[in-house]
């Protein structure tokens, strides 16, 4: 087949060699005898030629010898071009034409239809482009000498059952707003005070996690005694919220996005830089309630770090997104939800995202014996140590060490579970946690959502390993369960009888301190929950 346009082959040869060809096919392509087709056994033609010398490709112009400029067009069904090579060899794609046609400086350019060129390759080989590398829209964190902090969520965030507050002195030079570190009734937002708890005895709030957390930097952060850093605190959250009655366009958010501007306008007044340095996201729990789908809550909790980081930058012109740091909750079974599908996610999120960090599991805590769902307020103090010292590693190494699942091999009748341990070794630990079954792990099929209840023991095998014997050969379909709970178990949030497991490193030898009841509380980092298939 040729084509032929004031060339050789001429009409007359191609007449011929088609005269010659013996082919099935259609009478007429759309309307048009063709000289030659190529069909499928259907007879429909995927590709032919008229007497014009025209080509049809699946009943669209592919030749179009009406136009005096483009010789080849692949076009749609209105006959727009999508590609098309033009006389002189340029070619032009959806609008944008690669020549070096009446442009003298270059023998190959892509340009725009005003004829202006992106990429031009002169006759001597170099290679000219106006189009600029696309600058990051963040940068790496940086220090400030006051740095907001602020935790963000629901009734966990701001203190709720913490009764009585506990850091009631201010060991560092940290501050908060004058009206307090929670959004109460009556906000001053014109001046701050010294960062310390207190109670509001009428709402059940009391200790946060914000005075803990912040004494921690000022204790282990160089910057604060170098540099003379301030940490801000507030927490601004409302009990009960949903991720979307936290995001932007709500009134919470609004609050948050007011305390940040009034923060910066006094440090600005100070003549000190600022900078909002970590947001910690205490929430999940309603989202459980309203039966949130993990893929909906983690494009949300995206949502909420981008606006919020955007709107920060408008603000303090600040350059780098805002890390969210958070905790990985056990209350799926309390709020009536038996897999913790949500905190799963939230867990591969942070996996997943620069910017966000789970900090700690939680089924180690107290919980207030009256709801089974809020912290004693020496739980809040160990949450505030939890993310201090996540928002320390960050700022160090860029990432926070976790106790969780790094690998699994599955052999036999045995199960050998590798573990992240940033302090090893591992122990399995039943003074704080109530002993759970298998120490936490379980089977389940993947399959159908039933349990293979064919553990038989659960045994350290190394610094960081645990292995796992089974009563029959593990099945394929298998998914490994940690600390996520059995059928039957109580409605509770509770390291006695909540969803808990026994296996952590040993941190706390060195990273412990004494509570308001005069006994020990340990910052362990515990197995995170998990769910593994095998």
């Amino acid at each position: 087949i040729a084509e032929f346009k004031d060339s050789y082959p001429n009409k007359s040869y191609v007449s011929d060699v088609v005269d010659n060809f013996e082919f099935n096919g259609p009478i007429a392509v759309n309307g048009v005898k063709p000289s030659l087709a190529i069909t499928d056994d259907s007879g429909t033609s995927l590709m032919s030629a008229n007497d014009y010398g025209d080509l049809s490709s699946s009943g669209k112009v592919a030749y179009n010898s009406n136009t005096d400029k483009e010789l080849y067009s692949i076009v749609d069904d209105k006959g727009e071009s999508a590609l098309s090579i033009l006389f002189g060899g340029s070619t032009k794609q959806a609008g944008i034409e690669s020549s070096a046609e009446g442009n003298s400086e270059f023998v190959y350019a892509i340009t725009d239809e005003t004829g202006a060129v992106a990429l031009g390759v002169k006759s001597d080989g170099t290679v000219i482009s106006t189009v600029q590398a696309a600058v990051p829209l963040w940068t790496e964190i940086y220090t400030a000498q006051d740095m907001f902090i602020d935790s963000y969520g629901q009734s966990l965030s701001i203190g709720a059952q913490g009764l009585p507050a506990i850091s009631l002195t201010q060991n560092y030079n940290n501050i908060m707003f004058a009206s307090g570190v929670r959004w109460e009734s009556a906000q001053n937002l014109t001046s701050s005070i010294a960062l310390v708890e207190s109670d509001n005895v009428s709402e059940s709030k009391g200790e946060t996690c914000v005075t803990s957390l912040t004494d921690y930097l000022s204790a282990n952060d160089s910057d604060y005694t170098a540099n003379g850093t301030k940490y801000f605190g507030s927490s601004t959250g409302l009990g009960g919220q949903r991720i979307d009655q936290l995001n932007k366009g709500n009134i919470i958010y609004n609050r948050l996005t007011a305390r940040i501007q009034a923060a910066y306008d006094l440090s600005n007044t100070a003549g000190r830089s600022f900078n909002f340095y970590n947001l910690f996201w205490t929430q999940v729990e309603a989202d459980y309630v309203a039966g949130t789908q993990p893929d909906v809550y983690k494009t949300a909790l995206i949502g909420l770090q981008n606006d919020l980081s955007i709107d920060t930058k408008e603000i303090t012109g600040q350059t780098f997104k805002i890390p969210f740091i958070m905790y990985q909750s056990s209350s799926h079974r309390r709020q009536g939800v038996d897999y913790p599908g949500l905190v799963l996610g939230m867990t591969e999120l942070c996996n997943a995202q620069q910017d966000m960090h789970m900090a700690n599991a939680m089924y180690n805590f107290d919980y207030d014996a009256s709801d089974n769902l809020h912290l004693t307020a020496d739980a809040y103090f160990m949450l505030g140590q939890y993310y201090g010292s996540a928002a320390k590693q960050l700022k160090d190494n860029g990432k926070v060490e976790l106790c969780e699942i790094k690998n699994i091999v599955k052999q036999g009748r045995i199960i050998e579970v590798q573990i992240n341990t940033p302090v090893p070794p591992l122990v399995i630990d039943t003074t704080r946690v109530t002993a759970a079954v298998n120490s936490g792990f379980d089977i389940y099929s993947l399959s159908n959502g039933g349990i293979y209840d064919i553990i038989t023991s659960v045994v350290l095998s190394g610094v960081d390993r645990v292995k796992i014997t089974t009563s029959a050969d593990i099945p394929s379909d298998a998914i490994l369960y940690y600390a996520i709970g059995r059928p039957g178990d109580p409605s509770v949030t509770s390291r006695v009888n909540g969803p808990r497991g026994n296996i952590r490193d040993s941190r706390g030898d060195t990273f412990n301190w004494t509570n308001s009841a005069s006994q020990t509380d340990r910052a362990d980092n515990y197995l995170l929950i998990s769910a593994v298939e095998i």
